[in-house]
């Protein structure tokens, strides 16, 4: 380390001139310039630990644009404990600038966040899940959809849920060889309510399975029973009724819930068929075209009920049914056309589905 070694000596009566002093000085500076400061820029070590700094010695006024970059700042250097609070807004902050893997666990909070600073045009897809909601956090609502039968963990802070229920839809019956379309399935029953739950119970879904469309000139299958069950007990919403053989419509079930809509008939001999029945949440299918007239004509298939979305098309005469529009939905099957040749199939009915938003505290 440079030091600065200038001796005179003085005996006594001797006096001390003015170009003595400008002298010291000047060596002083010469030391000074070539060892701490050059051109007025301070050299590596010059100015060390932070008891060499007054508080609040150095500002953004004293700082000449971009003079502190990242590069001449080491890791770990900069801390929140050395942020003074609102010294950083978005202003300045280069875009990208902050990174999920620049953030530490726990060091964004609530209290940290403006009000309305977070939007839903902020958050990625998929970033905001379960898993990541601090326990007694939970103040909204979010909705799980089950489309396969599973078992399902009432997350913290929720108090309750709204069920939608679906049950499977039923297959659309097969098309004659003779004169007669079939008929289309009804959608799934749709069970509606809202229930009481505790944080930590088990969900148990069982999905209840679509019917399969008719072969060989005869009727479909009905659609299963979906089941919710848990510390409330079990709820049920049944499965649509099967399309039926001959041009007969699927109008044999009770309805249930927010309603089971019934398939359409099949057209007798030179016949559209009729359209599904219109669900909550979706239309029913529209009935197969006929070809021909009266008794030697060929008619088409019934239209397959709808439920939570729309019902499947009837076969048009000579064409099979068309199964429900939408996976998972519980919509029925259309019914197939009738044909002189082979029989044409019905569609199949679609599988149930639960959809539950749990509601927080």
């Amino acid at each position: 380390m440079a030091t600065l070694d200038v001796r005179r000596t003085y005996a006594d009566g001797d006096i001390l001139l003015a170009a003595d002093l400008d002298a010291f000085l000047d060596d002083i500076e010469t030391l000074v310039n070539t060892t701490k400061i050059n051109d007025d820029n301070i050299q590596n070590i010059g100015i060390t630990a932070s008891d060499k700094l007054i508080d609040a010695s150095v500002n953004a006024a004293k700082l000449a644009s971009n003079s502190v970059t990242t590069a001449k700042i080491s890791d770990l250097n900069i801390t929140t404990g050395k942020i003074a609070l609102l010294a950083i807004d978005t202003a300045q902050l280069a875009a990208n600038a902050v990174t999920t893997a620049k953030i530490t666990d726990l060091n964004v909070t609530a209290g940290k966040l403006a009000a309305d600073s977070v939007t839903t045009a902020k958050i990625a897809d998929g970033s905001v899940t379960l898993a990541k909601l601090a326990s007694g956090t939970f103040k909204s609502v979010i909705t799980i959809d089950l489309t396969e039968s599973v078992t399902q963990v009432v997350p913290a802070g929720v108090t309750g849920m709204d069920v939608i229920l679906i049950g499977g839809g039923g297959g659309g019956a097969a098309g004659s060889l003779g004169n007669n379309g079939g008929g289309g399935g009804a959608g799934g029953s749709i069970v509606c309510t809202t229930i009481e739950t505790t944080a930590g119970e088990t969900l148990t879904f069982t999905r209840g399975a679509g019917g399969a469309g008719g072969t060989g000139g005869a009727s479909g299958s009905v659609g299963g029973q979906s089941l919710l069950s848990g510390g409330f007990g079990t709820m049920y919403a049944p499965g649509g009724w099967a399309g039926v053989a001959d041009g007969a419509a699927s109008s044999t079930g009770t309805k249930q819930g927010c309603g089971l809509a019934y398939g359409g008939a099949g057209g007798t001999g030179g016949n559209a068929g009729a359209a599904g029945e219109n669900a909550i949440r979706g239309a029913g299918g529209t009935g197969g075209t006929a070809t021909g007239s009266g008794s030697g004509g060929y008619g088409g298939g019934g239209g397959g009920g709808a439920a939570y979305g729309n019902g499947g098309t009837g076969g048009n005469a000579g064409f099979a049914g068309e199964p429900g529009v939408a996976p998972n939905n519980g919509t029925g099957g259309g019914g197939g056309g009738s044909d002189s040749s082979a029989s044409k199939a019905g569609g199949a009915g679609r599988n149930g589905r639960c959809i539950l938003r749990y509601i927080g505290t």
